[in-house]
């Protein structure tokens, strides 16, 4: 739930959207009812563009997280080939190396 629990509030912000719209009155007028519809309708878009921003970044952060991880096995692994084999000057082998 932790992962998607963005996703479910874009949901939920929309499906509330989508639920209360048809109910408010949206004239351009100054009445206070007015007023509030354009007020909710703001404060409900922007809180679905809050987490529809939050839910992207936390994608990109999860797919830095594997590239990290991923790049931290390879050097893991380079670094136990090179112990195994150890470092050799250029043009000498390994049993010249130890004279």
């Amino acid at each position: 739930m932790r992962r998607n629990k963005h996703k479910f509030r874009v949901l939920c912000g929309l499906g509330l959207l989508v639920v209360a719209f048809p109910q408010l009155p949206v004239e351009l007028s100054g009445e206070l009812d007015s007023v509030f519809s354009f007020s909710w309708l703001t404060l409900a878009l922007l809180a679905i563009a809050a987490n529809w921003s939050r839910m992207q970044q936390t994608e990109l952060l999860r797919r830095y997280r594997e590239e990290a991880r991923r790049r931290e096995q390879w050097l893991e692994a380079e670094r136990r080939w090179r112990h195994t084999h150890g470092r050799t000057k250029r043009g000498q082998s390994r049993i010249h190396q130890s004279v």
